[in-house]
C-alpha cells in the first residue's frame, strides 16, 4: 500500500542560486527501500535527474551543486548517513 507524504528539497547551486522542488514521497516500506536505492544512484552519477509535473526533464549536473537539503528527511536513509545531528552553526 502506498503511503505518500509530501516532500521537498532546496538544491544550492555552487554559483550562489537556489531552486526548491517539491515532490510525493512514498513512505511504505517497499517505497523507502526504492527510494534509497534510487538516492546511492543518483549521488553517484554525473547528473541529477527529475521529471517534473508539466512533463519536463530537469537535468542538473552534479557538479554544479553545492548541497541539496531535504525536507522532511524520508524514514530511512543510506547506510552511510549519521543521524539525529544538530547544526549548531552555519554561514
Amino acid at each position: 500500500m502506498t503511503q505518500e507524504t509530501l516532500g521537498g528539497a532546496i538544491i544550492h547551486y555552487v554559483n550562489g542560486e537556489q531552486e526548491e522542488l517539491i515532490f510525493l514521497r512514498d513512505d511504505s516500506p517497499e517505497g523507502q527501500h526504492a527510494n534509497v536505492e534510487r538516492l546511492q544512484r543518483a549521488l553517484q552519477s554525473n547528473v541529477l535527474v527529475f521529471k517534473t509535473s508539466a512533463n519536463r526533464l530537469l537535468a542538473i549536473p552534479i557538479q554544479s551543486i553545492l548541497k541539496i537539503e531535504v525536507n522532511p528527511a524520508p524514514p530511512k536513509v543510506p547506510e552511510n548517513v549519521i543521524e539525529n545531528v544538530r547544526i549548531v552553526t552555519s554561514t
